[in-house]
Formats: C-alpha cells, structure tokens, sequence
C-alpha cells in the first residue's frame, strides 16, 4: 500500500525550515558557539518536522523513509557535522520529491517491460 503524500504547502513548510535552521547551525558553527547550540536547534527542528509529517500521516521514523529520518536525526546530533551538512534541507527535499521520484521509475519500468513483451 502506498503512503499517502506529503502536500505541497507542508513541503514548502519544511523546505524553508531546514533553510533557515542550516543557514543558522553554520553561521554558529563558524562562530564557534555551534557546538554547544546546533544540538538544540536539531531537536527541536526534529518535532517540527516530526509534527508536520503526522499530522499529514507520513511516518518520519517508520515505513518508506525509516533510514533517511534516522540517517538525518543522527547526522545533525553530531556536533561539528550538524553545521555543514544541509540534513534537514536535504531531507526536505527528499520528501517532497520521493513520491513523484517513484512513480517516474515505477512509469519507466511499467513502459520498458511493457515494450519487452511485445
């Protein structure tokens, strides 16, 4: 069964968190105070991403994208790492996109087998 999807003004939502919460964690990261700051900002970047995946119904740690909510949570608790790499714009992204991205591969494959038994 197919998840249902994330909405375009929820991804937009997301899109602009990560923005700002990556613009923010490498600007303190520069300053030095990241360390001690950027897990902070992680988690509470974590519930608002978390909120706004179950209130559309998509699981952040669980079904389809199980490894990437974890590989993402883990990779912004580091500290040092958390400032210079865009995670939770990444991960915005990735959720926004992953739906259209398998229906184009699964479209693609349906064309080419359907070519095949001709």
């Amino acid at each position: 069964m197919d998840e249902p999807r994330l909405p375009l003004g929820a991804g937009i939502f997301l899109l602009i968190v990560g923005i700002l919460v990556d613009g923010l964690q490498l600007l303190l990261n520069l300053i030095f105070i990241g360390i001690i700051i950027n897990p902070l900002i992680s988690g509470f970047t974590w519930l608002i991403f978390w909120m706004t995946l179950t209130h559309n119904d998509l699981p952040m740690m669980g079904g389809r994208r199980a490894a990437s909510g974890w590989l993402v949570t883990i990779a912004e608790l580091l500290p040092g790492a958390d400032g210079f790499v865009p995670g939770w714009s990444v991960y915005a992204l990735y959720i926004m996109f992953s739906g259209l991205l398998s229906d184009l591969v699964g479209s693609a494959v349906g064309s080419i087998t359907g070519i095949m038994r001709r």
